[in-house]
């Protein structure tokens, strides 16, 4: 079901991702540079397919790379300013990564936990970072209604249905775990 949720959003991430890039570009072709977050495999590598058939340029932050890689794209990520994008895995990206280069966090999937969606935003909050930083959650949202005689996107309006309501729960799971962390701190 979590994994479904994230598939299930991969187009309107894809949409909003190249939207994004388009909004914060620069007159010389630069721009804001994006880390778009995620969690499962499938859908990091969905979204590294989109971003290699819409030419754009990324470095990779997954648990698939070795840690020495993982820092070397980090590095890449912040010295050259026509990478734009870096596409995170949320565990991999959790300690020791600085993403201060970057002011703009979309996120693809939710978190398991309100830590560790804090812990991936505060990559972009490292020292250094001199721009606000923008975070974006994407919920999917329920299809529309569909006419009475439409049923040819029944599956994917199914699987968007179903990825609502999973990201409904899990984003009132996450607000509440977010408030007792609060409290505690």
């Amino acid at each position: 079901e979590y994994e479904a949720a994230g598939l299930a959003k991969l187009s309107a991430v894809r949409r909003l991702l190249l939207r994004t890039l388009r909004s914060t570009e620069g007159a010389a072709g630069g721009g804001a540079k994006l880390v778009v977050f995620a969690h499962h495999r499938k859908v990091v590598s969905a979204l590294s397919s989109a971003l290699h058939a819409a030419r754009v340029s990324h470095v990779r932050i997954d648990g698939a790379a070795l840690p020495a890689d993982r820092h070397d794209a980090v590095r890449r990520f912040a010295a050259d300013a026509s990478l734009r994008v870096a596409l995170a895995s949320v565990t991999a990206s959790a300690l020791g990564i600085d993403l201060s280069a970057a002011s703009v966090a979309l996120f693809a999937e939710l978190p398991p936990d309100a830590a560790w969606l804090n812990q991936a935003e505060d990559r972009l909050h490292r020292r250094g970072q001199r721009a606000a930083v923008q975070s974006t959650l994407l919920l999917a949202a329920p299809p529309p209604a569909a006419d009475a005689g439409a049923d040819a996107t029944e599956a994917g309006s199914a699987a968007m249905a179903a990825a609502a309501r999973f990201d409904a729960r899990h984003s009132r799971t996450l607000r509440a775990a977010e408030r007792c962390v609060r409290r505690v701190t």
